[in-house]
């Protein structure tokens, strides 16, 4: 709403019209205290603004309300990288976990071999030994597998993916 500024108006009267023949009579002073005076102020005073009040409260309230929403997104943000971190950190130990059980299953299949050469091992123990080393091989392929899923997922969500011009994902390499 838009405020009028104050205004005054005034007026002021001293005396009778007088013509240069007259002014030299004694009525021709000029007597302040014998003068007639008006004065007229007009305010816009904001006696009654419940609605503009009504206005800026509820302005307060939506600037609250985005701004919240702001912090909510961002924290939303940040749980969620928080969260593929954390993804792919326990990728990683999962990775070198079984990395470490492939070599002790290759340690054991070469173990059992010589056990078996030297006659103090049965074909089953090398089969067993052999089987848990094609185990480990395939947990530490799954393994790696989910590790670079995990990374490529953070890199998608940090947006360092970027698309080449065959089509193909361009990594972050940093």
């Amino acid at each position: 709403m838009k405020m009028n500024r104050p205004t005054l108006f005034g007026s002021a009267r001293l005396g009778e019209n007088r013509t240069i023949a007259t002014a030299d009579k004694e009525d021709a002073k000029l007597k302040s205290e014998a003068g007639l005076y008006s004065a007229w102020l007009t305010l816009d005073l904001p006696f009654e603004r419940t609605a503009e009040r009504n206005k800026y409260r509820n302005s307060l309230i939506a600037l609250e309300q985005q701004v919240r929403e702001a912090q909510q997104l961002e924290d939303n943000i940040k749980l969620s990288i928080r969260g593929k971190l954390r993804d792919l950190l326990q990728a990683r130990e999962s990775l070198q976990i079984q990395a470490r059980s492939g070599y002790v299953a290759e340690k054991r299949v070469k173990s059992v071999s010589l056990f078996l050469e030297a006659g103090r091992a049965q074909m089953r123990d090398l089969l067993e030994a052999q089987d848990a080393l094609l185990s480990a091989q395939n947990d530490l392929t799954a393994a790696v597998i989910n590790y670079r899923v995990a990374e490529l997922e953070l890199q998608r969500d940090l947006e360092l993916l970027q698309v080449n011009s065959d089509g193909l994902w361009q990594e972050y390499i940093p």
